[in-house]
């Protein structure tokens, strides 16, 4: 068996057979991460012939696809459909990719959050041709990219008032009292969902809540002030606290959706909400409580960057009133 490099028929030394192609591949998917870093493909010619995007992309279901799960695949074959279905039957290589990408980018009317996503799916089918041969350069997505899209700004947070937490509150105490708590403790002391979903009767210790990590890993203990005991008072004494546990699935998109109807009902705004901006809420009043910022971390069981620069909330009259002050 040969191998066409840089023009040249290499002979390998192996027999033409299934086990030895597989053998090969190896070696050439080792050789491109060797010289990946050097911008150079020393692979220039695949041993097999040169095919259309449509034929690498089919081969590329077959193969590398075949261990992916449905839902994978979908995507593989949506980024195609939006990116490289109207070129398939062009021979591949990096030019006509990149042909194909610039002018379905220059025509898509979809938000660039979801032409990021196809993106990422693409990448996988481009890195695959990549390390086969069948594109001599590499392709760099996030540069094509840019060329037609802006990033978005991302969303304001949005913190819930006292009156609004008040309100979800008692709205769910007369409907679903498991998710009433669960949400009373995001508020109280900042849990996250899957945190609340996996409570225990033997996390409430003497003094303190204890948190499992959601990598099962580590634990984490929560004061156990007088208002926790308060809203913890009446739990199964036994097993997970809430019906809705962590055994359990979809259940954080079942109740995100009762959470959306209920702030519906109640005339409040929904925009960029759910669950974790209760967390959100949390941190930022903690924060406007002048606590020293390392027991305030400790409190919010984050690092400090990460709680001011992700959780905490500024609002307008804080800025406004700091610019004024100088």
């Amino acid at each position: 068996m040969k191998l066409p490099i840089t023009g040249e028929r290499v002979s390998t030394g192996l027999p033409d057979t299934k086990e030895n192609r597989a053998k090969l591949q190896q070696i050439i998917d080792a050789a491109y991460i060797e010289h990946k870093m050097k911008g150079v493909n020393p692979f220039e010619n695949h041993f097999r012939e040169k095919i259309t995007i449509q034929a690498a992309f089919d081969e590329f279901l077959s193969t590398y696809g075949s261990s992916k799960g449905n839902r994978t695949i979908e995507l593989y074959k949506q980024a195609f459909m939006r990116f490289l279905r109207p070129t398939a039957d062009t021979v591949i290589s990096s030019e006509s990719i990149k042909a194909a990408m610039r002018g379905a980018l220059s025509n898509q009317t979809i938000r660039s959050v979801s032409v990021t996503t196809y993106l990422r799916s693409l990448r996988v089918f481009i890195r695959w041709c990549e390390r086969r041969g069948y594109i001599d350069q590499e392709v760099y997505i996030e540069e094509l990219k840019s060329e037609f899209i802006r990033s978005e700004p991302l969303p304001l947070p949005t913190e819930y008032t006292e009156d609004e937490e008040r309100l979800i509150i008692e709205y769910f105490r007369t409907r679903d009292v498991d998710l009433s708590v669960m949400i009373e403790l995001m508020f109280t002391i900042g849990l996250r969902w899957h945190e609340a979903a996996s409570l225990r009767a033997d996390d409430i210790l003497e003094n303190a809540l204890r948190i499992e990590s959601k990598d099962h890993k580590k634990f984490e203990l929560i004061p156990l002030t007088d208002k926790l005991r308060s809203i913890l008072a009446g739990l199964p004494g036994e097993g997970y606290l809430f019906k809705y546990h962590a055994a359990k699935k979809n259940t954080y998109r079942a109740n995100l959706r009762k959470l959306e109807t209920a702030m519906r009902a109640l005339g409040i705004d929904k925009k960029n909400r759910a669950f974790h901006e209760m967390r959100k809420t949390f941190i930022s009043r903690i924060c406007r409580k002048n606590i020293p910022l390392d027991v305030a971390s400790r409190l919010a069981r984050c690092r400090v960057d990460v709680m001011m620069q992700h959780y905490r909330v500024f609002n307008t009259s804080e800025i406004l009133a700091a610019a004024e002050s100088l």
